[in-house]
């Protein structure tokens, strides 16, 4: 009899151990496929990365596209020049508008260059542009500043 119950408690572990291991395997399986649930704000072909500005400095302001689709901030806080925003992922403003209040993660200093440039690593739109680039004063006058270096600034809004 004692025999017997050593079978039945062995059997019984054996089964526990089992489905241990395949509801693991489920969970790493499942954690390699996230977008079977996007999240509350992505949609399900949005990337799941989180943005980690920790070690950058954050710049908020109004996204410039010149003609030729290089991209510009007007820095929030009475800033009237722009600033060139150097990137080395081709798509990070691709589907901005002039226009658009943004969030770019950047090194705190600017480079020493007229215009001014910054590396930019990480960009978060925060709103977007709905008003003409006349309904925005500053702007209109960062654009009259810019044409000196014959930039334009008349593609890429959203009106």
């Amino acid at each position: 009899m004692d025999k017997k119950k050593s079978v039945i408690m062995w059997v019984l572990l054996s089964i526990a151990v089992v489905l241990c291991f395949v509801l693991a395997m489920y969970i790493v399986m499942e954690d390699k496929n996230p977008a079977g649930d996007a999240g509350l704000n992505a949609s399900k072909d949005s990337n799941a990365v989180f943005l980690d500005f920790s070690g950058h400095y954050a710049r908020t302001g109004y996204l410039l596209k010149e003609d030729s689709g290089m991209p510009f901030l007007l820095e929030e806080g009475g800033c009237d020049y722009v600033i060139r925003l150097d990137t080395l992922d081709q798509h990070m403003f691709s589907e901005l508008k002039s226009g658009d209040f943004i969030m770019i993660a950047t090194d705190e200093g600017m480079d020493d260059v007229d215009p001014p440039s910054i590396p930019t690593y990480a960009c978060v739109l925060l709103k977007k542009g709905t008003e003409s680039k006349k309904s925005l004063p500053a702007i209109q006058k960062a654009i009259e500043e810019a044409e000196e270096y014959n930039w334009t600034f008349e593609k890429y809004w959203r009106e």
